[in-house]
């Protein structure tokens, strides 16, 4: 995982040089829940491959610089923590929505990646059931996990966003190969998306951060 954090400190360096400083790491968010809109009507309109490739690519890479530019610059903000993940998660389910309506994908690998974020719901679940019952563990915790991404985690990301561009970018161009990269991708994510959750989950209850 040693190849992860430096990648992360790389990341950082670029994000600082090429997001203007006028820019607030929260636009880039803003931008991300702008594409779910925006793939939903171009798939409605069917769209060719190529566009819908290009606004995946553009919307993953704010997801990759809007964290590393607000840690640089500390202008992470509650609202932030609370809209980047809800703006990961509507781009991914409406890309692979799309992917499983062209045939692209099929939908047991979306049921998968859906249980690989299942910590999203068991955790505030259980968080509530525990402070209704006078049993909970982490009472100093809202309803709202507050998890630290992990290696795992930013592994899991990271090859699921390989994986989509790949899905996108393979029927543009007419490759069968690159599509098979992308699903080989995409269920690499979710095993590194099963060790995290594991991880965030044995995290939870044992208390830590």
């Amino acid at each position: 995982m040693q190849s992860v954090r430096s990648w992360n400190s790389k990341l950082n360096l670029v994000a600082n040089a090429l997001i203007p400083e006028a820019l607030h790491p929260n636009h880039l968010t803003y931008l991300r829940l702008i594409a779910v809109p925006t793939l939903i009507l171009f798939n409605y309109y069917h769209a060719q491959f190529t566009w819908m490739f290009i606004i995946v690519l553009l919307a993953l890479l704010t997801d990759f610089f809007d964290g590393a530019t607000a840690r640089n610059r500390r202008q992470v903000t509650h609202l932030g923590t609370v809209l980047d993940p809800m703006a990961d998660k509507l781009l991914a389910f409406t890309a692979l929505t799309i992917l499983l309506y062209r045939g692209i994908v099929h939908w047991t690998l979306i049921l998968w990646m859906c249980l690989m974020e299942s910590h999203l719901a068991i955790l505030p679940v259980t968080d509530s059931l525990g402070r209704l019952l006078g049993k909970s563990k982490n009472p100093s915790k809202t309803w709202i996990p507050r998890i630290a991404p992990n290696s795992y985690g930013k592994m899991k990301v990271l090859l699921y966003s390989i994986s989509l561009c790949l899905l996108f970018l393979g029927p543009a161009i007419e490759s069968e190969g690159m599509v098979s990269w992308g699903l080989y991708l995409a269920y690499a994510g979710v095993f590194f998306g099963a060790l995290a959750l594991v991880t965030y989950l044995l995290n939870w209850f044992t208390g830590e951060d």
